[in-house]
Parts: C-alpha cells; structure tokens; sequence
C-alpha cells in the first residue's frame, strides 16, 4: 500500500465527490482549482494505484478515455454514444454460471447506445 500522503488524499475525495464517472483529466481539472500545484502526471499515477488498491474502480472504455468510478460494488456500466455520458446500471448475479461450476469473482460488464436524454431527442450516435 502507499503512503497516505496529502496528493492521494485529495485525488481520492475528489473522484468521491464526483458522481458522473470522471476521467483522468476531469479529476486532475478539479483538483487544480483549489490546488493549482498539483501536476498531471501525479494525479494520473494516484489514480491508476487507487484503482489498484481496490479504492476506486478503473474502467476503461477502449475508444474514448477511461473512467473512474467510486461504487465498488458489482454493477455495469453504460456509455452513451451520443454524449458520452457513463451511467451505473444494476447487475444481476448469474446463478446458471454457479450452476455450472463456474466461480465467479468479477463481472465487468460495459454496455453502450444512447441514454434516454439523447434517445428522447432523437440523436443517433
């Protein structure tokens, strides 16, 4: 484990703070308004060994930039084509697979499409 130091104290509140999954550039962003010393590429370390730790969730998209996430608990995520919003979504557990011998100890599941708001408006992604 790190030490606790002031930097990762602070890149940790942050991404609890923010509720709309972040990326890393989001969070350096943030940080820099009330801590304008602080460089990018700390901000970007920190957050890779929080998501090591298990502190924060990594979730990389591929295509775009990745995300960062504070709900630890199993869930999946969904990426609006359209504005590139990522929301939570429920996961239900997969009892068949415990069924069939299977022991599971991660689920990542990442769905993509359009969020309501852009379906509503009737944008295609």
């Amino acid at each position: 484990m790190q030490r606790n130091t002031i930097q990762r104290r602070i890149i940790l509140s942050t991404v609890l703070e923010m509720h709309n999954h972040p990326t890393a550039a989001d969070v350096y962003s943030k940080i820099t308004e009330s801590c304008p010393g602080i460089s990018r590429a700390t901000v970007y370390r920190i957050l890779g060994q929080l998501a090591e730790e298990g502190m924060i969730q990594h979730i990389p998209l591929g295509d775009s930039a990745d995300r960062y996430d504070f709900t630890l608990g199993e869930h999946a995520h969904f990426v609006c084509q359209c504005c590139g919003k990522v929301f939570d979504l429920p996961l239900a557990q997969t009892p068949v697979a415990a069924a069939e011998g299977f022991s599971i100890s991660k689920i990542n599941v990442t769905a993509t499409g359009l969020c309501p708001e852009c379906a509503k408006k009737g944008t295609n992604a």
